[in-house]
């Protein structure tokens, strides 16, 4: 096996679509006890060990096929054709669409609750918002997005959605990444359960890993991003800016919509 096959491998498993299921896990930090201890935990050993089961797998495959060979839409299942290892490619097919539907499943579950949380800011219409008083779940905007996400999979080439899907989560790891550094020279009184050690170099490396792997991304895929972040900074003028709790001055910044805090602010005004 090659180093160069080796690397080119690394190289793929570089894309954002690994690390997507990672951050829903702060999505959902609302539905977690004592976040502030086991969020940080659950975030660093599952991104450690989905980092070293993906580079065992690009190890083990370039050591099965030429490098070169890998460049298809079944790199797995060709390797193992490629040594006779046919039984193993339905196996393979199996848990290949057992794993689609888990990441499914769980990509909608942290993006509802992200537009829970925007619908309780009033960015989204506060309709949203309503959580069902026996699931406690958001059931109107899970429904809603299920629906965008069917017909988005139904008329969008596949192809073109996961590389705006890929831009768009590397976009946003790349403001969290500038924001840590912001909010703690910005505001360091902020409680703060968690820290990111060496924040002058963790945050600066992370952009820098990050803007490689977008900038390998086609031209057509960076003209579709800049539309789709138009669109919404169109729904934010038109619409959040003059309806935000943040925006409006109903909330103060370091709150959070939709906690005790929120309410307290509310009654206070009320009164």
């Amino acid at each position: 096996m090659s180093m160069c096959g080796s690397a080119a491998a690394v190289s793929i498993c570089g894309s954002a679509a690994w690390a997507t299921s990672h951050d829903i896990m702060a999505s959902n930090a609302e539905e977690a006890k004592r976040p502030q201890r086991t969020l940080p935990i659950a975030l660093l050993s599952t991104v450690a060990v989905c980092a070293v089961l993906y580079v065992a797998v690009a190890l083990t495959v370039t050591g099965m096929q030429y490098y070169s060979k890998l460049d298809n839409a079944a790199p797995i299942t060709g390797a193992l054709k490629a040594v006779g290892a046919d039984w193993a490619v339905r196996i393979v097919g199996i848990g290949a669409i057992c794993g689609l539907t888990t990441v499914v499943m769980i990509m909608l579950l942290g993006q509802s609750r992200v537009f829970l949380a925007m619908s309780r800011d009033r960015l989204l219409p506060e309709w949203f918002s309503h959580v069902h008083p026996v699931t406690r779940s958001p059931r109107r905007i899970t429904w809603t997005l299920g629906l965008l996400v069917a017909f988005m999979t139904a008329v969008l080439p596949i192809g073109d959605l996961a590389e705006l899907g890929n831009i768009g989560m590397l976009t946003s790891f790349i403001v969290v990444c500038i924001g840590v550094v912001y909010l703690r020279r910005s505001r360091p009184d902020l409680r703060r359960g968690f820290r990111t050690p060496w924040v002058s170099v963790v945050p600066a490396v992370a952009v820098l890993l990050c803007l490689l792997l977008v900038g390998n991304l086609p031209l057509i895929t960076w003209a579709r991003f800049l539309g789709w972040m138009a669109a919404g900074l169109l729904i934010y003028l038109c619409w959040g800016r003059r309806h935000s709790k943040v925006a409006t001055g109903e909330l103060a910044a370091g709150a959070t919509p939709g906690t005790a805090e929120d309410h307290a602010m509310a009654e206070g005004r009320k009164s």
